[in-house]
């Protein structure tokens, strides 16, 4: 509207101007030279304005010509961009040929353009070719702007097929060229974990805290894990004093790790700081309730029956849940020889975990009972008949792998089947599955 107005405005005063020169005719009189130019003055005006707006029109003519490759380049940027958009687009609606279409076209707009790759690595993936993914992840890796971009295709694409020696290499690569990327760092601590580069690891983890770039169950669950490995290296090489500050470090992060808390207590032990490791032994047993913990108190304490009689009993009232607990005191009656109190605790632990090893040490008590203690010996046979007869056992617990489910009898940070970092569980493997009866 305001454009419409100042156009008629302008033309009023151009129609008013030459109207004026029609009324006052006059002469115009110009001499060049031996030349000489004499008309009226309405004509000498109109011939000026002439020139003046051919001169502009020439100018913008030069302008046009010389912004036309600049607007050819725009106008296939412009086409490129559509074409890379549409392509991802594709990729999205899981449509690999269109994708590759779509990029191809982008090629012949933007032929310098690097994420032409990225598409057709993409549109590769979903063709199941990984070959040919991976060469477009090589191409990206060569501009420097998009060589992170190349650098994740190939460790993503090494992690899905489990070639985690490489994928370290991507993951240390990647890293140097962004440092700031979270998520590279949280793949780079697990791989160096899984290559069980434990201080790596650990100076990784504490740059992921300082993001809060994890949970803060998941660190504490990283870091006692690592802590309990480099533990053990120094526990291997007799330095008890070092394992222990990490051993404590590694509880205080995750107190319910029993590896972390049997570790703890064990080296109070072999420190002679048996009242501090008693002490402990009771602590760590509310939170992190283990045969491994209860072991410790039957092998540091076997010299004195009267004090491990009362360690057993203490650690019966601080987990009277705890059902492997009666196979500990079962156990050490049997050391013992006192048959009716082994025969008690092994009825209620065939109550509470009917397991192969539990149905064992059951056949073990049978025939280690007097042949003289007729009915003791008649309630154990009538109990073994009852699970002969059910043949039905819930497995041992174990370490069970999260991953692979592999069961593992020893604690590992690794798996030693899968390799997976951080996903061991104590555990049954499967709940109530048909086993065969083991026989002594």
């Amino acid at each position: 509207m305001i454009r419409s107005i100042w156009f008629f405005l302008k033309l009023g005063v151009l129609l008013y101007a030459l109207s004026w020169l029609l009324r006052h005719p006059g002469e115009f009189h110009l001499s060049l030279g031996d030349y000489q130019i004499e008309t009226t003055s309405a004509v000498a005006v109109i011939a000026i304005m002439l020139t003046i707006l051919l001169i502009v029109a020439i100018l913008r003519i030069g302008d046009w010509l010389n912004l036309w490759p600049t607007r050819v380049a725009r106008w296939r940027e412009k086409k490129g961009i559509r074409a890379l958009t549409r392509g991802f687009v594709a990729i999205a609606a899981g449509d690999s040929s269109e994708a590759i279409r779509e990029a191809k076209r982008a090629h012949r707009f933007l032929p310098k353009t690097p994420l032409k790759n990225l598409l057709l690595a993409q549109a590769e993936q979903l063709r199941g070719n990984r070959q040919g993914a991976a060469k477009h992840f090589v191409a990206l890796m060569q501009d420097e702007e998009t060589a992170f971009l190349g650098l994740r295709g190939l460790l993503n694409q090494s992690l899905a097929d489990r070639k985690y020696d490489q994928a370290l290499t991507y993951a240390k690569q990647a890293f140097a060229k962004q440092p700031d990327s979270v998520a590279t760092w949280r793949i780079l601590c697990e791989l160096e974990a899984r290559a069980h580069n434990w201080k790596r690891a650990l100076e990784l983890l504490r740059m992921i805290e300082r993001r809060r770039a994890w949970p803060r169950e998941q660190i504490d669950d990283y870091y006692a894990q690592i802590l309990v490995e480099e533990a053990k290296l120094f526990e291997r090489d007799g330095n008890i004093a070092a394992a222990y500050r990490l051993y404590k470090k590694a509880y205080a992060h995750k107190p319910d790790l029993a590896p972390a808390a049997a570790g703890y207590v064990e080296c109070l032990f072999k420190s002679n700081r048996n009242f501090l490791a008693e002490r402990a032994l009771y602590r760590t047993w509310a939170h992190a309730a283990h045969p491994d913990l209860a072991n410790l108190a039957l092998r540091y304490f076997s010299g004195n029956p009267s004090k491990l009689v009362k360690v057993l009993r203490r650690l019966e009232q601080i987990r009277p849940d705890f059902a492997p607990m009666h196979k500990v005191m079962a156990e050490y009656a049997m050391s013992q020889q006192l048959w009716g109190m082994a025969a008690s605790h092994i009825k209620e632990l065939m109550k509470k975990l009917p397991t192969p090893n539990h149905y064992r040490l059951l056949q073990r008590l049978h025939q280690s009972v007097p042949a003289n203690d007729n009915v003791l010996r008649h309630d154990l046979q009538k109990l073994i008949s009852e699970y002969q007869d059910n043949a039905k056992l819930s497995p041992d617990a174990a370490w069970v792998c999260g991953a692979c489910h592999h069961s593992h009898f020893q604690w590992r940070a690794n798996c030693q089947k899968c390799g997976e970092f951080g996903l061991q569980r104590w555990s049954a493997p499967d709940a109530f599955v048909p086993m065969r009866l083991p026989t002594l």
